[in-house]
């Protein structure tokens, strides 16, 4: 999935994120490694996003726009830390050895 989004200074950034998934029938969600990193700062200041998934093969794109937060609870982000694959899931170590 690609995130577009805009820095704390107003600067368009694209972020490729393998977490997102489908948290609730109107939301989705995906794992956001620092609470004070970049994606999280940002969008205190601009909760406007858009993402855009494209699966070739398949002939299928879809697009999303809405507004994202980010969500400092531990139940939550538990949750959406379990749900992400394996392989997005080891790209953060410390988490895993927190278990």
């Amino acid at each position: 999935m690609i995130v577009a989004y805009t820095d704390e200074t107003g600067a368009p950034v694209l972020s490729l994120r393998g977490s997102t998934q489908v948290y609730s029938d109107t939301q989705l969600s995906m794992w956001v490694r620092h609470a004070n990193g970049g994606m999280a700062n940002a969008l205190k200041k601009n909760p406007t996003m858009a993402l855009m998934y494209r699966d070739p093969p398949a002939r299928t794109t879809l697009t999303f726009q809405g507004r994202g937060r980010f969500v400092d609870d531990a139940d939550v982000r538990s949750r959406v830390f379990d749900l992400a694959p394996e392989v997005e899931q080891k790209h953060d170590p410390g988490r895993i050895e927190r278990r």
